[in-house]
């Protein structure tokens, strides 16, 4: 292992290995958080430690304020703004996330599927979530490489299209290959995946 290999843990999901300055990375794009956690062999122990405990990392936190505390001494009335007359609003379609259950992004499902990556090439997809997926891989991108995607599969009633991110190598106990966040999807097809996905594990928990 590197001296700069870290793996982060989220849940009960171990991502990883990651170099300093791609994490440094997702945390600017808030795609992991400075609660999260981090190992390295370099810490010399093993426990895993939170990212804003790191050195490495810390520098990355938000800076001190430069603006002075409020002073209590001092009340402010609350702004008044005129009454606005209501209006009644039509009734909208609730967005995808309210319609389906909240899955957590490192919940997946099976599916048989192909993903084609623009500029590299096809890789079966071993499972999916509303968030990403995991392909079949021997020689995966390194992570942190962007991607765009089209997926296909008979359980799809067309080809989804959407961005993606490398966000981990698979790991010894997984087939090899390599996940992918999402970055950008059609709301469209995002809903594609969530009826698949909820479909799915509701046949899982036995139509409950």
């Amino acid at each position: 292992m590197s001296a700069k290999d870290w793996y982060i843990c989220i849940g009960t999901e171990t991502l990883g290995p990651f170099k300093t300055d791609v994490l440094s990375l997702m945390l600017k794009q808030n795609r992991i958080q400075f609660a999260d956690f981090a190992w390295s062999s370099t810490l010399g122990n093993s426990r895993w430690v939170r990212l804003y405990q790191l050195d490495e990392f810390s520098r990355s936190m938000p800076p001190y304020p430069d603006v002075d505390v409020p002073d209590g001494d001092k009340k402010t009335e609350p702004k008044t703004e005129p009454k606005k007359e209501l209006k009644k609003e039509l009734k909208k379609e609730p967005p995808v996330c309210q319609q389906f259950p909240k899955i957590r992004r490192f919940e997946r499902v099976k599916v048989n599927a192909v993903a084609e990556v623009q500029g590299i090439g096809e890789f079966k997809i071993l499972n999916i979530g509303e968030g990403g997926i995991y392909v079949k891989s021997g020689s995966p991108p390194q992570l942190g490489t962007d991607l765009k995607l089209k997926l296909t599969s008979k359980a799809f009633p067309k080809a989804l299209e959407m961005t993606g991110v490398v966000i981990r190598h698979g790991i010894s106990t997984e087939e090899p290959g390599f996940g992918i966040e999402f970055t950008r999807v059609n709301p469209a097809h995002k809903r594609i995946i969530c009826e698949y996905v909820c479909e799915c594990l509701k046949e899982k928990s036995g139509g409950k």
